[in-house]
């Protein structure tokens, strides 16, 4: 059906959002339940970002990167946000050594490319 080819190309191709997504709707739905029923942990009510919604919306997002064998990544980041804020390209001003500083960013497809 058209629906389920949509739904399994949108799912491959934004894996981490829908994931993330769906954590978070999971983690509402205990916020509300516990706010609508008094349950409290420790006798601290009105807290649900900190014990319904950040787990709900980070355990997943681990289990799945962590599945597909991408928890590194993940958790380190891209390269280009590895480099000191306050470090400089380098000053050789060619064209190539500035292709060389380029970040690579990976495509839906899997091709890299330069930005």
């Amino acid at each position: 059906s058209t629906q389920s080819t949509w739904a399994r190309r949108v799912l491959k191709r934004y894996p981490y959002y829908l994931t993330t997504l769906v954590g978070y709707g999971v983690g509402l739905l205990l916020a509300f339940l516990a706010n609508t029923y008094n349950l409290t942990i420790n006798g601290v009510r009105g807290q649900p970002a900190l014990l319904y919604l950040v787990p709900c919306t980070l355990l997943p997002l681990v289990l799945l990167a962590s599945f597909r064998g991408e928890l590194r990544a993940l958790w380190v980041g891209p390269e280009v946000l590895s480099r000191p804020r306050n470090q400089a390209p380098s000053e050789k001003g060619s064209e190539e050594d500035q292709k060389e500083e380029a970040p690579l960013v990976a495509s839906p497809g899997g091709e890299e490319s330069i930005l």
